[in-house]
């Protein structure tokens, strides 16, 4: 019967049944991270919903929060490291099917690419949303978002989302094929304000005029296409359909784990490992 009324069901309503399994399914590990953010980087951002907590309840030692920086630094250096322009080459693969001169051509138009990009990658919102992303990642996953900036003077925009406000799931082979994000702190207006040509009820309309700033719950979802593109989707918990949509070529949010067990949507980092250490330590 409960697959019979999802069938019969709208997109948006299909949508979010989806998403609430994907979350569903995130729940067991919130216990995890909350108590390793607690001991390690109570000032990151907080668990629950979004909602502010009083940090530094639990720490009596800085040797956890020292290393912890300390390692998102180092990673950060060795994934991204500063003032290093992009090489790209013809892949191994691609390059055995081309002769000699036909890869050095794809070589000078790969390298004409990278002096593009490489640009983008020097700005300071790039390197704070990956310093951010690798501050998650010694706990265990860090995801970021590449946006189309506003205009010239920020061509493009670089969001780490927290890790309490995204849930991921995977395909039969354990590749990352969804990707949600859960906003609990928005008020009526920021969510016209991010999508301003979005489609919204009559009733969200009203109460955008009249509460602007009551709190609401939005979700915005990414997830692969059987024809490998990807989809992305922005919808309230409850009411109305979707807001905005659009469709990518290649997945649009990048989705980092430190160390993955096999079959584990998320990671395990330096901190998990260490944390029984780090409790005995504070104790």
């Amino acid at each position: 019967m409960a697959e019979a009324a999802a069938d019969t069901g709208t997109p948006v309503e299909k949508q979010r049944q989806r998403s609430r399994q994907i979350w569903l399914s995130r729940a067991g590990w919130d216990s995890l991270y909350n108590e390793a953010y607690d001991l390690v980087l109570p000032n990151r951002r907080p668990g629950g919903k979004g909602k502010s907590k009083s940090p530094v309840q639990m720490i009596f030692d800085m040797t956890g929060p020292n290393s912890a920086m300390h390692c998102a630094g180092e990673i950060q250096r060795q994934m991204f490291p500063a003032s290093t322009p992009f090489n790209i080459e013809t892949g191994s693969l691609v390059a055995q099917k081309l002769q000699a001169k036909e890869k050095i051509a794809w070589d000078k138009k790969l390298q004409g690419v990278a002096s593009f990009v490489y640009p983008f990658m020097k700005t300071g919102a790039y390197d704070d949303s990956m310093h951010e992303a690798c501050t998650d990642l010694t706990i265990g996953t860090g995801v970021v978002l590449p946006l189309k900036g506003p205009s010239m003077n920020e061509p493009v925009r670089f969001i780490c989302i927290p890790q309490d406000e995204c849930a991921i799931g995977q395909d039969a082979w354990g590749r990352v094929n969804y990707v949600s994000w859960k906003r609990c702190n928005l008020g009526r207006e920021a969510i016209v304000e991010a999508w301003p040509n979005g489609s919204y009820t009559d009733e969200f309309k009203r109460l955008a005029k009249s509460k602007p700033y009551d709190e609401v719950t939005v979700y915005q979802d990414f997830f692969r296409l059987p024809d490998g593109r990807w989809r992305f989707c922005v919808y309230l918990e409850r009411e109305g359909g979707f807001i905005a949509q659009e469709t990518y070529r290649t997945q649009p949010v990048a989705v980092m784990r430190f160390y993955r067990w096999p079959g584990e949507a998320y990671g395990r980092g330096p901190v998990l490992f260490a944390l029984p250490t780090i409790k005995t330590v504070n104790k």
